[in-house]
């Protein structure tokens, strides 16, 4: 859940680490039309399952702080 951007734009981007560099796959805005909408990652990106070793997510906001992100995420290993 965000907060009201008001004029600010809040961006999420989505990354893959592809031959050790990292690549922007997808980005997403949150903006004060759509920021009461509870958004999964894979709302954001169209995606029916996200995980992997080799994502990272950032959270950029066009305004200044103070901003807290917060998160879940989950780690395995194959067996």
């Amino acid at each position: 859940k965000c907060a009201n951007p008001g004029v600010n734009t809040v961006t999420v981007r989505l990354y893959e680490l592809v031959n050790d560099v990292l690549t922007q796959v997808d980005s997403f805005d949150i903006v004060a039309a759509n920021f009461a909408t509870y958004h999964s990652l894979m709302d954001m990106f169209g995606l029916p399952h996200l995980a992997g070793d080799r994502l990272q997510v950032t959270v950029q906001a066009s305004a200044g702080g103070p901003y807290a992100v917060t998160g879940q995420y989950s780690h395995a290993l194959a067996t």
